[in-house]
Protein backbone atom coordinates (compact mmCIF):
# COMPACT_ATOMS: atom_id res chain seq x y z
CA UNK A 1 0.00 0.00 0.00
CA UNK A 2 1.01 3.65 -0.43
CA UNK A 3 1.20 5.38 2.93
CA UNK A 4 1.07 9.14 3.41
CA UNK A 5 1.83 10.62 6.79
CA UNK A 6 -0.74 13.34 7.14
CA UNK A 7 1.57 15.90 8.69
CA UNK A 8 3.40 16.38 5.41
CA UNK A 9 5.30 19.13 3.67
CA UNK A 10 6.15 19.80 0.06
CA UNK A 11 8.96 17.70 -1.42
CA UNK A 12 9.50 14.06 -2.27
CA UNK A 13 8.89 10.64 -0.78
CA UNK A 14 12.31 9.57 0.43
CA UNK A 15 12.40 11.16 3.86
CA UNK A 16 12.43 9.28 7.14
CA UNK A 17 11.32 10.49 10.54
CA UNK A 18 14.89 11.49 11.38
CA UNK A 19 15.44 13.30 8.10
CA UNK A 20 15.94 17.03 8.86
CA UNK A 21 14.55 18.04 5.49
CA UNK A 22 10.75 18.56 5.54
CA UNK A 23 9.16 16.46 2.79
CA UNK A 24 5.89 14.64 2.27
CA UNK A 25 5.98 11.12 3.58
CA UNK A 26 4.72 9.11 0.61
CA UNK A 27 6.13 5.60 0.52
CA UNK A 28 5.21 2.03 -0.38
CA UNK A 29 4.85 -0.13 2.72
CA UNK A 30 4.85 -3.93 2.69
CA UNK A 31 5.43 -4.39 6.42
CA UNK A 32 1.81 -5.21 7.36
CA UNK A 33 2.15 -2.83 10.31
CA UNK A 34 -0.73 -0.78 11.68
CA UNK A 35 -0.78 2.94 10.98
CA UNK A 36 -1.84 5.70 13.34
CA UNK A 37 -4.73 8.12 13.13
CA UNK A 38 -2.59 10.86 11.59
CA UNK A 39 -1.53 8.69 8.66
CA UNK A 40 -3.50 7.67 5.61
CA UNK A 41 -3.02 4.96 3.02
CA UNK A 42 -4.01 3.93 -0.49
CA UNK A 43 -4.37 0.15 -1.02
CA UNK A 44 -2.06 0.22 -4.02
CA UNK A 45 1.68 -0.18 -4.57
CA UNK A 46 1.84 1.36 -8.04
CA UNK A 47 5.24 3.06 -8.37
CA UNK A 48 3.92 5.36 -11.09
CA UNK A 49 1.14 6.60 -8.80
CA UNK A 50 3.61 6.99 -5.95
CA UNK A 51 5.82 9.23 -8.07
CA UNK A 52 2.94 11.40 -9.25
CA UNK A 53 1.77 11.87 -5.67
CA UNK A 54 5.28 12.77 -4.55
CA UNK A 55 5.92 15.32 -7.30
CA UNK A 56 6.12 19.07 -6.81
CA UNK A 57 3.28 19.46 -9.32
CA UNK A 58 0.92 17.35 -7.21
CA UNK A 59 2.04 19.05 -4.03
CA UNK A 60 1.16 22.42 -5.55
CA UNK A 61 -2.36 21.11 -6.20
CA UNK A 62 -2.62 19.78 -2.64
CA UNK A 63 -1.43 23.09 -1.20
CA UNK A 64 -4.25 24.92 -3.00
CA UNK A 65 -7.05 22.46 -2.12
CA UNK A 66 -6.28 20.77 1.23
CA UNK A 67 -6.85 22.46 4.57
CA UNK A 68 -3.58 23.54 6.22
CA UNK A 69 -2.83 21.89 9.54
CA UNK A 70 -0.10 24.19 10.84
CA UNK A 71 3.03 26.08 9.85
CA UNK A 72 6.24 24.31 10.86
CA UNK A 73 9.82 25.11 9.88
CA UNK A 74 8.48 27.83 7.58
CA UNK A 75 6.41 25.30 5.60
CA UNK A 76 2.75 24.44 5.73
CA UNK A 77 1.66 20.99 6.80
CA UNK A 78 -1.53 19.39 5.52
CA UNK A 79 -3.71 16.49 6.59
CA UNK A 80 -4.09 14.35 3.48
CA UNK A 81 -7.66 13.20 4.01
CA UNK A 82 -9.63 11.40 1.35
CA UNK A 83 -11.86 14.40 0.69
CA UNK A 84 -8.80 16.25 -0.60
CA UNK A 85 -6.79 13.43 -2.14
CA UNK A 86 -9.77 12.14 -4.18
CA UNK A 87 -9.47 15.19 -6.44
CA UNK A 88 -5.73 15.00 -7.09
CA UNK A 89 -5.25 14.80 -10.88
CA UNK A 90 -3.25 11.79 -12.07
CA UNK A 91 -2.07 12.40 -15.65
CA UNK A 92 -2.37 9.60 -18.17
CA UNK A 93 0.85 8.46 -19.79
CA UNK A 94 1.97 5.86 -22.33
CA UNK A 95 3.09 2.57 -20.86
CA UNK A 96 6.69 3.30 -21.85
CA UNK A 97 6.67 6.56 -19.87
CA UNK A 98 4.91 4.92 -16.92
CA UNK A 99 7.63 2.27 -16.83
CA UNK A 100 10.43 4.87 -16.86
CA UNK A 101 8.78 6.89 -14.10
CA UNK A 102 8.11 3.78 -12.02
CA UNK A 103 11.74 2.66 -12.39
CA UNK A 104 13.01 6.09 -11.37
CA UNK A 105 10.63 6.11 -8.40
CA UNK A 106 12.01 2.77 -7.25
CA UNK A 107 15.54 4.10 -7.72
CA UNK A 108 14.72 7.10 -5.52
CA UNK A 109 13.23 4.87 -2.85
CA UNK A 110 16.29 2.62 -2.89
CA UNK A 111 18.73 5.54 -2.71
CA UNK A 112 16.71 7.19 0.04
CA UNK A 113 16.71 3.99 2.08
CA UNK A 114 20.44 3.49 1.54
CA UNK A 115 21.16 7.05 2.66
CA UNK A 116 18.96 6.66 5.74
CA UNK A 117 20.57 3.36 6.73
CA UNK A 118 24.03 4.90 6.31
CA UNK A 119 23.00 7.79 8.56
CA UNK A 120 21.65 5.64 11.37
CA UNK A 121 24.64 3.27 11.21
CA UNK A 122 26.94 6.14 12.16
CA UNK A 123 24.42 7.41 14.72
CA UNK A 124 24.52 4.01 16.43
CA UNK A 125 28.32 4.05 16.50
CA UNK A 126 28.29 7.49 18.09
CA UNK A 127 25.79 6.34 20.70
CA UNK A 128 27.84 3.25 21.51
CA UNK A 129 31.12 5.16 21.71
CA UNK A 130 30.05 8.28 23.59
CA UNK A 131 26.65 7.58 25.15
CA UNK A 132 27.62 4.70 27.42
CA UNK A 133 25.70 4.87 30.68
CA UNK A 134 23.46 7.63 29.33
CA UNK A 135 19.77 7.35 28.54
CA UNK A 136 19.93 10.48 26.41
CA UNK A 137 19.61 10.21 22.63
CA UNK A 138 21.70 12.14 20.14
CA UNK A 139 20.48 15.71 19.95
CA UNK A 140 19.38 17.13 16.61
CA UNK A 141 22.82 18.48 15.73
CA UNK A 142 24.67 15.28 16.54
CA UNK A 143 22.07 13.16 14.72
CA UNK A 144 22.88 15.14 11.56
CA UNK A 145 26.55 14.22 11.93
CA UNK A 146 27.27 14.49 8.19
CA UNK A 147 26.64 18.25 8.35
CA UNK A 148 29.25 18.88 11.06
CA UNK A 149 33.01 19.14 11.09
CA UNK A 150 34.87 17.19 13.76
CA UNK A 151 34.96 19.76 16.58
CA UNK A 152 31.33 20.93 16.18
CA UNK A 153 30.29 17.27 16.23
CA UNK A 154 32.25 16.82 19.45
CA UNK A 155 30.43 19.79 20.98
CA UNK A 156 27.07 18.29 19.94
CA UNK A 157 28.06 14.96 21.53
CA UNK A 158 29.13 16.76 24.69
CA UNK A 159 25.71 18.42 24.93
CA UNK A 160 23.84 15.21 24.06
CA UNK A 161 25.45 13.12 26.79
CA UNK A 162 26.44 15.86 29.24
CA UNK A 163 30.12 15.00 28.84
CA UNK A 164 32.73 17.00 30.75
CA UNK A 165 34.70 17.89 27.64
CA UNK A 166 34.42 17.82 23.88
CA UNK A 167 35.66 14.28 23.08
CA UNK A 168 37.01 15.36 19.70
CA UNK A 169 39.49 17.65 21.46
CA UNK A 170 41.44 14.51 22.25
CA UNK A 171 44.09 14.06 19.50
CA UNK A 172 43.85 10.28 19.78
CA UNK A 173 40.07 10.19 19.39
CA UNK A 174 40.20 12.80 16.63
CA UNK A 175 42.72 10.69 14.69
CA UNK A 176 40.50 7.62 15.10
CA UNK A 177 37.25 9.24 14.08
CA UNK A 178 38.24 11.77 11.42
CA UNK A 179 39.02 9.35 8.54
CA UNK A 180 35.94 7.28 9.33
CA UNK A 181 33.66 10.32 9.34
CA UNK A 182 35.22 11.71 6.17
CA UNK A 183 34.51 8.41 4.42
CA UNK A 184 30.92 8.39 5.64
CA UNK A 185 30.36 12.05 4.71
CA UNK A 186 31.58 11.28 1.19
CA UNK A 187 29.13 8.39 1.04
CA UNK A 188 26.32 10.71 2.14
CA UNK A 189 27.29 13.28 -0.48
CA UNK A 190 27.34 10.65 -3.23
CA UNK A 191 23.97 9.18 -2.29
CA UNK A 192 22.46 12.64 -1.96
CA UNK A 193 23.75 13.71 -5.39
CA UNK A 194 22.45 10.52 -7.01
CA UNK A 195 19.10 10.95 -5.29
CA UNK A 196 18.77 14.59 -6.30
CA UNK A 197 19.59 13.75 -9.92
CA UNK A 198 16.94 11.02 -10.04
CA UNK A 199 14.37 13.25 -8.34
CA UNK A 200 15.07 16.09 -10.74
CA UNK A 201 14.53 13.83 -13.74
CA UNK A 202 11.34 12.49 -12.20
CA UNK A 203 9.93 15.93 -11.51
CA UNK A 204 10.79 17.09 -15.02
CA UNK A 205 8.96 14.10 -16.52
CA UNK A 206 5.91 14.83 -14.37
CA UNK A 207 5.98 18.49 -15.42
CA UNK A 208 5.88 17.36 -19.03
CA UNK A 209 2.91 15.08 -18.32
CA UNK A 210 1.04 18.11 -16.99
CA UNK A 211 2.13 20.17 -20.05
CA UNK A 212 3.65 22.86 -17.87
CA UNK A 213 5.67 25.65 -19.46
CA UNK A 214 9.06 26.71 -18.03
CA UNK A 215 7.42 29.83 -16.64
CA UNK A 216 4.68 27.80 -14.94
CA UNK A 217 7.26 25.43 -13.49
CA UNK A 218 9.24 28.33 -12.05
CA UNK A 219 6.13 29.82 -10.45
CA UNK A 220 5.05 26.43 -9.10
CA UNK A 221 8.45 25.73 -7.53
CA UNK A 222 8.53 29.15 -5.93
CA UNK A 223 5.07 28.60 -4.47
CA UNK A 224 5.68 25.16 -2.96
CA UNK A 225 8.94 26.26 -1.33
CA UNK A 226 6.77 27.93 1.35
Amino acid sequence: MIVAQSESHGGNFTAKRSDPEPRPRFSVDHSADFIGGTSFMIPNDDSYLLRILASWATWFFISTTAQPLRLRSDRWQYRLKGQYMAHVPIPDAPESERAIIADLARTCSTLGEQRYQAQIKVQRRLLQAFGKGSDSPLNQKAAAWWELALNPLGEALKQSFKLKTNPMKSPKLADEWEPYLEEKRAEQARLTADLQAAETELNNRVYRLFDLTPEEIQLLQKEVEH
